[in-house]
């Protein structure tokens, strides 16, 4: 008659670890802001405002990680990219509101006092990023790399865009780890201007890599079967990508 009682407890121990592992709070928000620099303006001004003062803070405010980068080449408008790892939604909101707090407000005032006549960016555009399933918080960034490619996924449908997620859930980032495309965050666009879509970051040595693993990718036996799957069918209808080399 004991037993019972033991194993129900156990089943529902279990259960719960399992549901847990699926659980929204237990994955990251992504928090991706792009700073369009405005030409003439000088980015380094923005760069160490963000390093000595910006970053400090949202470290201190809960998020987990940081870091900032800049686009490969010399396009204009130059554009800056800060990607935020949230470890909950309190972190996010904490960073909405640092005009709040009297240590940042004060270690900001030279930044917050730039006069109209020295605009530093024209807009900065935001998305908030859901992690995957599989990747419910982003791997390290590694110091050996010096190329990061940036990609959105939009799809058609929000159905489409699950049936995508899914995809790499269930068998693409498993691929992407095998051949070398080193996963460093991956997101189902929450909060943006491009919905219904996702969004990844991947990391590598040089684009001497980059090429080598795409290639081993696209020539996998393993792509050609999940990829020739009806359940994924139609799920991208267009990609846009940028490469970056980390600031700091």
């Amino acid at each position: 008659m004991r037993v019972l009682p033991f194993l129900s407890t156990l089943f529902f121990v279990m259960l719960s670890t399992v549901s847990a592992q699926i659980e929204p709070s237990q994955k990251e928000l992504i928090e991706l802001r792009g700073y369009e620099i405005k030409t003439g303006a000088k980015m380094d001004v923005l760069v160490e405002y963000m390093r000595q003062v910006l970053v400090p803070t949202l470290k201190e405010k809960g998020a987990r990680e940081v870091a900032l980068f800049k686009e490969v080449g010399d396009a204009e408008p130059r554009k800056l990219y800060l990607m935020i790892a949230h470890s909950d939604s309190k972190s996010f909101l904490n960073s909405q509101e640092l005009h709040k707090d009297k240590k940042y407000a004060q270690l900001a005032e030279s930044y917050n006092t730039i006069g109209i006549e020295n605009t530093l960016y024209n807009r900065i555009e935001s998305m908030l990023l859901l992690s995957f399933d599989r990747l419910p918080k982003m791997d390290a960034l590694k110091a050996s790399s010096t190329l990061f490619e940036l990609r959105t996924y939009e799809s058609y449908s929000e159905d489409a865009n699950r049936r995508k997620i899914d995809m790499f859930n269930d068998e693409e980032l498993d691929l992407f780890y095998e051949v070398g495309l080193h996963p460093v965050f991956f997101g189902e666009q929450i909060i943006g201007a491009q919905r219904p879509c996702l969004t990844y970051m991947i990391q590598f040595d040089d684009m001497e890599e980059h090429d080598a693993n795409w290639k081993k990718f696209i020539d996998s036996e393993k792509w050609k079967l999940m990829s020739s799957k009806e359940k994924y069918a139609d799920t991208v209808s267009k990609i846009y990508k940028v490469f970056l080399s980390r600031v700091f």
